[in-house]
């Protein structure tokens, strides 16, 4: 009867132990499935949105030469397929955007990215304008006032709010980081917890 005590007591006694360490490792596994989430957060949306936003960036850049070499042009049939060439690069901008729009996740980067498709709205107005004055010979004057003026101003306004995006995704990327850190040493510490009980 004395021995059946023990054995009892020690069964019991077994037992808390494997559910004391079933639930240091449940607590562990969920904080490594924690650490792959923040990890996945980086590879599958902060870097494909820096990465759009650099291709943004650039070809913001070539609309503009584009503008300024129609400005410079006196031949209409260079100016014609100019004209041409923003076409499709716009068409190419609005599918990036698009693209840009799925990767958003918070509200601050999605006032930021409202804020540059607001600007290049603008933008794209005035680009109209710009064109249509450059094709006479008589409002080069005044295309180029344009050009160099309000157009300027909402250029760098739009440059201004990607290069916002891009801090906000690199803030982003360190804040998954530092989170990941945080949630590695507890990890760590769980699982070692887990040793010490069990020896």
């Amino acid at each position: 009867m004395k021995n059946l005590k023990i054995s009892t007591r020690m069964a019991a006694t077994f037992g808390v132990l494997i559910a004391l360490l079933l639930a240091i490792v449940a607590t562990a596994l969920m904080q490594m499935h924690s650490m792959r989430a923040n990890a996945q957060t980086i590879t599958s949306n902060t870097m494909p949105s820096v990465e759009l936003i650099n291709i943004m960036s650039s070809n913001l850049l070539r609309a503009r030469l584009l503008e300024l070499r129609h400005l410079q042009s006196q031949d209409p049939a260079v100016m014609a397929a100019l004209e041409k060439d923003m076409e499709k690069l716009q068409a190419q901008l609005a599918d990036e955007k698009r693209l840009y729009e799925h990767l958003i996740v918070a509200d601050g980067e999605r006032q930021l990215f409202n804020s540059f498709i607001s600007a290049r709205d603008v933008y794209q107005d005035l680009s109209k304008q710009f064109f249509a004055l450059s094709r006479q010979p008589s409002e080069q004057e005044a295309a180029q006032a344009l050009l160099e003026g309000p157009s300027l101003k909402v250029f760098e306004s739009s440059s201004n709010f990607l290069e916002q995006l891009v801090k906000f995704n690199n803030d982003m990327v360190k804040l998954e980081t530092r989170n990941s850190s945080v949630i590695y040493e507890k990890a760590h510490i769980v699982l070692l917890s887990a040793t010490l009980v069990a020896i």
